[in-house]
Parts: structure tokens; C-alpha cells; sequence
């Protein structure tokens, strides 16, 4: 150990103190009773470490905490309103991993694990209604947090789900490296499980709810990786024997029934199967993305080829829907009666999202130099106006809202697009974009009521927008570069992590400029900063 201060300003042999308190003074030191640096710095070191520590709150705080806790775990209907809320305005949308009956069975029965519990009721005061209910998020979601890390060598399905769901409260709280890490987390343990030849305690439910934690964590890798700009990890694993079963049936299922050839196909495949199909598309748009925005050399007509390839992938996949999963009016409110309102939303609001952005880089007047490049810009705008159009509609339909944060982003997507049409669109494309631009607007608002990091996806549009004012003169406002790659998929990186210049006075007066004679002729939406919270 290195001499004291002490001991080295006089040149003296520093001999470390005896006892087993690690703050102790060298020898010299007590015995001339001198302040000893080895014991400032100790105490120092450990009452920092001890700060950073989560139990580091004194008996009594740490006291207080736990009563808190077991109160409200104690009161069967406050949790019961909570866990409601979760899986009616939650759970269905941008996850499926849960089995209502079985979850309800094992929370009344007291057989699920406080920390899931704790996760499962952290979400639901998010989207609740009652203040006291709300004000008590913070609490839950540390001591679900604080419980899942001390269990978290236990392997199990409990334990997966949530970490799925402690990530996803990350999420709302713009921490992307915590999210990344209990997703990536929730991915080791399924890795962990699936290399078992043998599941000696499955029965049906269980089995079912394995397929659908398995999609779940590879649509989270897909959107999780891309916020961050980190590769996938599920990318190459082998896909389940089958696609998740249809929604009613599995809602219907007892653990106790018999099972079925489970290598055969789905019979019977659900919404979350063709969610799960919808999402493969996801990556190779993302990198047809980058490689636009990274490659000068690539030649325009081999991107227009590979977008060609992944619109008709897209095309594909909406023809081959059933009837009854169509985007229309009447199965919008069937599926409302039926109860899977939120998930039906979903998996539309995501194809549109997936289209937008695969067609996105041809808003730049750059790109459309061909009649196929026109059609395909023609595209973005038309799945940007569809997004608004159907997430406005959902909002008016009991059951088929869509208030999970993921639905902020695309909508800040959309409404780039809406924003491209209201410069430089037609007079007639005006009304119809204005108004969704609008709507979108209200949506991110309401959302905003309920996580925390949609100020921050506003605050980017709003950044957005004063580039598109700076830009407008030469109408490359939309140029597909790095910055605008990330712009469309690493919504969980904040603007200081952009590397955008702040603006100069006279670039400023510029956007003000702008600003005034497009509000003067119609083509800025009615909404700004002042607007925002």
C-alpha cells in the first residue's frame, strides 16, 4: 500500500493500522495523532460507495419503503386496477407475453413474484387515470427493479417477463442503456431456456407463452438495437417450430389440456403471427437506410431495386392478411368487441411505420429524377397520411387505443413526412396533411401525459422543423443522410447526441423568416414550442 501524505512529507516508513476498520490510521499517524490521509480517503471512498448503492437510504427510509410496498401489495384492489390497466391499455400491443387467466389466477392465488407484479403495476399507473394511483410508479418501478436484480441468476419465464417489462419502463423514462441492458438480459435467459432439450413442466400455456416472449424480445431487438445503433443478437437464431396462435383460442386455453403436435404448423394463426412476420421486414429496411446514407457511390438505380424488392415483401405480406385482419372500418370494430382492439391497431400502425420509412429517403427532390423513385415518395406520403388517419381513429374506439411510447416515435415519423407535404406539397394536398399533422400532434400530447420520454420526441420535431425552415430555400429539407438516418430509427438518443450545430443569430432569423411566409400561406401546422407541455 502507498504511504500516507503523513508519513511521505516526513520521510518516514508508513505502517498501515491495525484492526479491521478499513478508514484506520497508519501507525505514525495515531500515535502523533495526526489526520491521516489513508483515513480520509477510506472514509471518503466508502461513504461514496455507499451512496451509490441502492439500499444506501438510512433504516428508517429504507423501513418506510418496504411498509410502502407491502401496503399497496396488501391492497388486492388497487393492484387489481393497476394490473388492468396494464394488459387493457398496455400488454397485446408492443408485447404479448402474458396469459390473462393464469396471470389473474397467480396474482390472487399470491403466486407471482413481487417483482413482476411490482413491473406489471409500475406500467399500468403510467396509463392510469387516478392520481394517487399514478404518483406511486416511481416507488414500484425501483423496487420491481431492485427485486429482479437480486434474482436475476433464477432462469424462468417470470423472470423474462420482467425484464421485458422493466425495459420497457426504461424506456419511458429516456434511459436507452438500461433498456438495452435488461432487454439484452431477457434474451440471454430465453437463449438460456430454448438450449434445454427438455421443458419437463410445459403444458399447453406455457409452451404458447414461450412462442410469444420469444417474438416479443425479437421485435424489442429489432427496435432496441436500432435506437442505439447496435447490431442484433436474435437476428440468426432459429425462429419457433410455430407462429403465435390465434388470440381467442390462446385466451381460451387451460394448462391442463392435452397437447398437440407442437411442430406442426400454427392451425390457427393470430395477430401476434402476423406481427411476427411483419417484423423480419424491419432490419433489411433499416439497412437499406444506412447503406443509402453511407454509400456516395452506390448507384440510384440499384437502391430503387432493393427498395422495389422490400416494397413488394411489404405488398406481399397485406395481401396474404386474412379477411378478417384487413384494415377496414367494420373488422376495426370487431375487433373491439372481440377484445384484441389494441393488438389489430398495432400491427397496422407498424406496417404503415415499416412503409414510411422504407420509401422515406425519395422525399428528398434528389432521388426522384425517375417515374418509379415519384411512385415511390408518392408511397411515404401515403402510409405517413394512413398512420395519422388510423392512430386518430383508434384514440375514438374503446379498447383499440395506442398509448405505448414506440407509437410517439412513429408518429414523429409521420408527421416529418406531413411537414414535407405542407412546404412543398400541392394546394390540394394541403387540408387533408395540415389536419393529420394536427392530429398527430394531440396524440404525442396525450402520450406525453404518460411517459416521460415523448417531451423529448416533441422536442426533436420541433428541431425537425426549424431544419426544414433553414433548408427550405433549396428544398433538401428531407436529404437522407446519417444525421436523418438516425433521425427515423435512434429515436432513443437525445438531439445534444445528434451533432447539430446550434443555430446562429442569422440562421435563426432565417427560420423566422421562413416561418412567417409559410404561416402566411398556409403550409406551417399550428403548433410550436409554446405549445409543448
Amino acid at each position: 500500500m502507498r504511504s500516507c501524505r503523513q508519513c511521505r512529507d516526513a520521510k518516514r516508513k508508513c505502517i498501515p493500522g491495525k484492526g479491521s476498520a478499513l478508514s484506520a490510521p497508519c501507525d505514525r499517524c495515531q500515535l502523533h495523532r495526526l489526520p491521516c490521509s489513508h483515513s480520509q480517503a477510506n472514509l471518503l471512498r466508502t461513504r461514496t460507495l455507499n451512496a451509490r448503492r441502492p439500499g444506501s437510504q438510512s433504516p428508517t427510509e429504507s423501513q418506510t419503503r418496504a411498509k410502502r410496498v407491502d401496503d399497496f401489495l396488501a391492497d388486492d384492489g388497487s393492484v387489481a386496477v393497476l394490473v388492468h390497466e396494464y394488459l387493457s391499455k398496455i400488454h397485446g400491443r408492443p408485447h404479448s407475453i402474458f396469459h390473462d387467466a393464469t396471470l389473474w389466477r397467480d396474482i390472487r392465488g399470491r403466486q407471482a413474484s413481487r417483482a413482476l407484479i411490482l413491473a406489471i403495476c409500475a406500467m399500468g399507473a403510467h396509463v392510469s387515470n387516478h392520481p394517487t394511483l399514478r404518483a406511486l410508479e416511481p416507488l414500484l418501478t425501483a423496487e420491481s427493479k431492485r427485486l429482479l436484480q437480486i434474482d436475476l441468476e433464477h432462469v424462468c419465464l417470470a423472470n423474462i417477463q420482467t425484464c421485458i417489462l422493466v425495459a420497457n419502463l426504461c424506456v419511458a423514462h429516456a434511459n436507452p442503456s438500461s433498456e438495452f441492458l435488461f432487454f439484452r438480459t431477457a434474451i440471454a435467459m430465453m437463449q438460456l431456456m430454448e438450449s434445454r432439450t427438455a421443458h419437463c413442466n410445459d403444458n399447453p400455456v406455457s409452451h404458447e407463452l414461450r412462442i410469444r416472449i420469444w417474438w416479443a424480445l425479437f421485435a424489442a431487438d429489432n427496435w432496441c438495437s436500432s435506437s442505439l445503433g447496435f447490431p442484433r443478437q436474435m437476428r440468426d437464431w432459429t425462429r419457433p417450430a410455430r407462429l403465435p396462435m390465434d388470440e381467442r383460442l390462446f385466451a381460451d386455453m387451460t394448462p391442463d389440456e392435452p397437447f398437440y403436435d407442437l411442430t406442426a404448423p400454427c392451425r390457427s394463426p393470430g395477430l401476434w403471427a402476423h406481427m411476427a412476420t411483419l417484423t423480419e421486414v424491419f432490419s433489411p429496411i433499416q439497412e437499406l437506410n444506412w447503406r443509402a446514407a453511407n454509400s456516395e457511390g452506390l448507384h440510384p438505380d440499384q437502391i430503387e431495386q432493393d427498395t422495389d424488392r422490400l416494397a413488394q415483401q411489404l405488398d406481399d405480406w397485406q395481401s396474404r392478411l386474412p379477411g378478417d385482419v384487413q384494415l377496414t372500418e367494420s373488422n376495426l370494430i370487431e375487433h373491439s368487441k372481440r377484445g384484441t382492439g389494441g393488438t389489430f391497431m398495432g400491427l397496422h400502425l407498424g406496417f404503415h411505420h415499416y412503409a414510411t420509412l422504407l420509401f422515406y429517403q425519395y422525399l428528398d427532390t434528389r432521388s426522384t429524377q425517375t417515374v418509379r423513385a415519384r411512385q415511390f415518395a408518392a408511397r411515404c406520403k401515403h402510409h405517413a397520411l394512413s398512420y395519422s388517419t388510423w392512430l386518430a381513429r383508434g384514440r375514438k374506439q374503446p379498447g383499440c387505443e395506442a398509448v405505448y411510447p414506440t407509437v410517439g416515435h412513429m408518429a414523429i415519423v409521420s408527421s416529418s413526412v406531413l411537414l414535407h407535404t405542407l412546404l412543398f406539397g400541392g394546394e390540394n394536398e394541403l387540408p387533408q396533411s395540415r389536419h393529420c399533422l394536427e392530429a398527430n400532434f394531440e396524440a404525442l400530447l396525450e402520450l406525453g401525459e404518460y411517459w416521460p420520454i415523448v417531451k423529448t420526441m416533441i422536442n426533436r420535431l420541433m428541431e425537425f422543423q426549424n431544419n426544414c425552415l433553414l433548408l427550405s430555400h433549396h428544398h433538401h429539407t428531407h436529404r437522407l443522410d446519417r444525421w436523418m438516418v438516425r433521425f427515423l430509427f435512434e429515436y432513443a438518443l437525445p438531439l445534444e447526441d445528434k451533432a447539430i450545430d446550434p443555430h446562429t443569430a442569422l440562421e435563426m432569423e432565417i427560420i423566422s423568416t421562413q416561418a412567417h411566409i409559410f404561416t402566411q400561406n398556409g403550409r406551417l401546422p399550428a403548433f410550436g414550442p409554446a405549445r409543448v407541455f
